[in-house]
């Protein structure tokens, strides 16, 4: 509620936060309803065993991929205003992750065109990742509108069913990278490669 942004994948702190005795929290703990001091009342590192450790914020997030020289791939799980979008791409530039980093986005939205829109702008050589999934053709058209030129852009499946031979070909065409992140066993493999499409998917989960 105090505007900082955290790294968190869901919008309680519930499943990776405890109390400081390590036992679980009893009431839902939304990260949007508390300050970065009221979150950190809890401890998100004990139940992994590393105790007292306090919610990544952001900020710190990038000074350690600059630190370690790691790509930093960031996808929000609530809509930013442009300012705030703003703000993010002017903590990548300060620690030098801007020719590296990666906005990842659903095509779903107008929201979603504006902030990479915006990202494109202000780090023009960063990738734009556009979430594939179920939203295939709208996600394809997405892609292709922040690809070429130059742009690094990639497009995101978790879902073979959508990975098909019309979307493989537009992406070869349009330069367009493919990440596919549910290779899970070597069923998934054989699949992969019945397409054809390994000499596209540049990015692994």
């Amino acid at each position: 509620s105090d505007d900082v942004l955290v790294c968190i994948h869901d919008e309680s702190i519930n499943s990776v936060a405890r109390n400081s005795d390590g036992t679980e929290i009893s009431t839902t703990i939304n990260v949007a309803d508390h300050t970065l001091a009221e979150l950190n009342e809890y401890d998100y590192g004990i139940y992994k065993g590393y105790p007292n450790e306090g919610i990544l914020t952001l900020d710190a997030f990038l000074k350690l991929c600059g630190q370690l020289n790691c790509i930093p791939v960031i996808e929000t799980k609530i809509w930013l205003l442009a300012e705030e979008v703003e703000d993010v791409c002017l903590m990548v530039r300060k620690y030098g992750l801007q020719d590296g980093f990666i906005w990842a986005e659903m095509p779903t939205t107008e929201i979603a065109t504006r902030t990479c829109t915006i990202v494109r702008s202000m780090l023009p050589n960063a990738t734009i990742m556009i979430r594939g999934g179920s939203y295939s053709e709208y996600a394809l058209s997405s892609a292709e509108a922040f690809a070429g030129a130059g742009k690094k852009t990639i497009l995101s499946f978790t879902d073979l069913d959508y990975l098909t031979s019309q979307t493989i070909a537009a992406c070869r065409e349009n330069n367009i990278d493919i990440e596919y992140s549910m290779v899970n066993t070597v069923e998934d493999m054989d699949d992969l490669y019945a397409l054809d499409v390994f000499e596209d998917v540049r990015y692994w989960v």
